[in-house]
């Protein structure tokens, strides 16, 4: 069986350098396009803390000097985004294994009336975020730093790969993906090769996203990160094989 890989280019082949060495077979179509975006933003000084939600808000915040801030506090969503910091020299950082709601928590621990709170992050607005930090008093910067947009980078790729796989893999990262794969599968007429198809994705959220197509079996990551996606391959499937 092959594995369509469907994450941004970067990420997509971050996780083929695993794959790989797991023996798997697989074919990388990006579905989310990622672009740095140049952002002026300049009420860096009091920061309290700063949030990572995705591993691109790292890749593309140019400020760093920041991160060495010994009285800044340091978010990560999942333990990918903190493995990325900690590459840049960052010690001291406070993930939540993929989990927003959890950060949440954690966050809120060290929030405080007053507090500056800076989140280098894309284009799409976190409403519930705002919302989130309105409720402790707290100021919340987002700083676009990047842009995500939903196409489909290789589209011969992913229209042979839907056709010929009869028993392929698709995995899927986030909602926005989730979305971008449904309207690539519309615009193709691709519905009737999907129901051999076997799903895994990151979480129940993502599952939701593909509900209107005609798919087969959908596999849910124990936890929404990187490693519990390997795992969750590894234990429905097995170890790959070199083709």
């Amino acid at each position: 069986m092959k594995i369509l890989l469907t994450r941004s280019k970067i990420d997509s082949l971050e996780t083929s350098k695993i794959l790989r060495e797991k023996m798997w077979d697989f074919e990388i179509a990006p579905l989310i396009d990622v672009k740095k975006k140049t952002y002026r933003f300049k009420k860096f000084i009091g920061v309290d803390v700063i949030m990572f939600t995705s591993k691109n808000g790292i890749r593309y915040f140019d400020d760093k000097n920041i991160l060495f801030n010994k009285n800044l506090r340091i978010f990560a969503v999942g333990s990918g985004t903190k493995k990325l910091l900690e590459e840049t020299g960052v010690s001291n950082v406070f993930d939540s294994d993929g989990d927003l709601k959890e950060l949440k928590k954690k966050i809120a621990r060290f929030l405080k009336s007053g507090m500056k709170v800076l989140h280098p992050t894309s284009n799409i607005v976190e409403e519930s975020l705002m919302d989130f930090f309105s409720n402790y008093g707290c100021d919340y910067f987002p700083v676009e730093c990047y842009r995500s947009n939903m196409k489909n980078i290789y589209p011969e790729i992913f229209k042979k790969f839907i056709k010929t796989n009869k028993n392929g893999i698709i995995t899927l990262y986030s909602s926005r993906t989730a979305r971008s794969f449904c309207n690539e599968i519309i615009k193709f007429n691709l519905d009737r090769y999907c129901f051999a198809k076997k799903f895994v994705v990151i979480s129940e959220t993502v599952k939701n996203e593909l509900r209107g197509l005609n798919i087969g079996k959908i596999f849910i990551a124990d936890k929404p990160n990187e490693k519990n996606m390997i795992k969750t391959l590894m234990t429905v499937f097995g170890s790959g094989e070199k083709k």
